[in-house]
C-alpha cells in the first residue's frame, strides 16, 4: 500500500511540475516567430507582415532586454480581424511582475528620420492609442 501511495505521489508531483512550467512559458505556444534581439527582427517581422497581408493567422514574439539583462517579452498575434499584444514583464527583476493585453484593429507603416535617411517602422492602432514597434524592430 505504502508503495502504491508513494507512486501516486510521484506520478502527482510530475504532473504539477509540468502544468506549471507550461503555465510559466505559456507565451510561447503557437509561436510563428521567435528573436531575442531587435535588429535581428526584420527578416522575421517581413515574412509575419506577409502572412496578414494575406489575412492569415500568425503570431511573432520579440524580446527585448533591460539594462540588468531581464527578458521583456512581446507577443503580437493576428487573427484574422485584429492585433493582440500581449507584452509579459513577469521575469523583470524591478518591474511589475504582469501581463498586459491589448488590441489593436490595424498596423500601419511609417517613416522617421534619422541623419538625413528615412527609417521606416510600424505601429499598432486602435481608437485609443498607438504603440510604436520601433524599438522592438531596429533596436532604438
Amino acid at each position: 500500500m505504502k508503495k502504491i501511495i508513494f507512486i501516486v505521489t510521484i506520478i502527482l508531483l510530475i504532473l504539477l511540475s509540468v502544468f506549471i512550467y507550461n503555465k510559466k512559458y505559456e507565451i510561447f505556444n503557437n509561436v510563428d516567430y521567435i528573436s531575442n534581439h531587435p535588429g535581428d527582427n526584420s527578416e522575421m517581422f517581413s515574412r509575419f507582415l506577409t502572412k496578414i497581408s494575406k489575412n492569415e493567422k500568425s503570431i511573432i514574439l520579440m524580446t527585448i532586454f533591460t539594462d540588468e539583462g531581464d527578458n521583456i517579452y512581446h507577443r503580437i498575434e493576428y487573427n484574422g480581424e485584429y492585433f493582440e499584444l500581449i507584452v509579459d514583464t513577469r521575469q523583470d527583476s524591478f518591474g511589475p511582475k504582469k501581463v498586459y493585453k491589448t488590441k489593436y484593429l490595424s498596423i500601419e507603416e511609417r517613416l522617421e528620420e534619422a541623419n538625413g535617411a528615412k527609417i521606416p517602422y510600424y505601429v499598432l492602432i486602435n481608437d485609443e492609442e498607438e504603440f510604436s514597434l520601433m524599438y522592438l524592430l531596429n533596436g532604438w
